[in-house]
């Protein structure tokens, strides 16, 4: 029990845990300060009620209509705080549905993107089978340097030494020979005219800006 100012209600408290003699007995020998303070306001309650009944009766109602009141009071809290909690599970349940649905139809789709990539690859792999492409044979002899940069063959790597003879992969028309380099440049550009055309004004876009940069 709180050592501080003792109050009526931690007094009646303590006395309700054995109750009777008992309890009074073993509430006086922990709290004598509390003791003192319940059997004053006591003494004060029984004076008070001898001298004027109808006073010490309209405030005792007074006090249970006090009591009343703040027990209502807590009730209807309980129960708008029950309510909250209520709506808040509900609003939680809903919005993990609606999780849940998106998550669904996002897996639906997924799925359906998987399977078409499947079946592509799989008619490309069927299609390769049923006609193998042949790459075709070059039209002369490899010469010394490449016929994009002009450059001698690599000095080093898996090309060691050689160049690599280019074809036409929408025709399969062999053309000339290039380096591993330009081989691959014409590759990740489109292998057309097209995709060198882009590159080329994106460099010239970029290369008046510089030009006008340093101006």
């Amino acid at each position: 029990m709180s050592t501080g100012t003792p109050t009526i209600g931690a007094w009646a408290a303590e006395m309700g845990k054995r109750g009777g003699k008992a309890g009074i007995g073993a509430a006086k020998r922990r709290s004598p300060e509390h003791y003192k303070h319940a059997a004053a306001k006591a003494v004060e309650s029984r004076k008070a009620k001898r001298e004027a009944p109808e006073e010490w009766k309209a405030a005792r109602a007074l006090r249970e209509q006090n009591k009343a009141a703040r027990r209502l009071a807590a009730e209807q809290d309980r129960a708008i705080e029950s309510e909250r909690a209520g709506l808040a599970t509900e609003q939680e349940m809903k919005r993990a549905a609606a999780e849940g649905r998106r998550c669904v139809a996002l897996a639906r789709e997924r799925d359906q993107a998987m399977a078409e990539i499947r079946a592509r690859k799989q008619l490309i792999a069927d299609a390769k089978k049923k006609e193998p492409t042949k790459t075709p044979k070059p039209s002369r002899p490899m010469p010394a340097l490449c016929e994009c940069c002009g450059q001698p063959p690599p000095g080093r790597g898996r090309d060691k030494g050689r160049l690599l003879p280019d074809h036409c992969h929408a025709l399969g028309v062999a053309r000339g020979w290039l380096c591993s380099k330009c081989n691959t440049g014409l590759g990740l550009l489109g292998d057309d005219l097209p995709g060198i055309d882009r590159m080329r004004n994106y460099l010239l876009k970029y290369s008046a800006f510089a030009s006008w940069w340093t101006a």
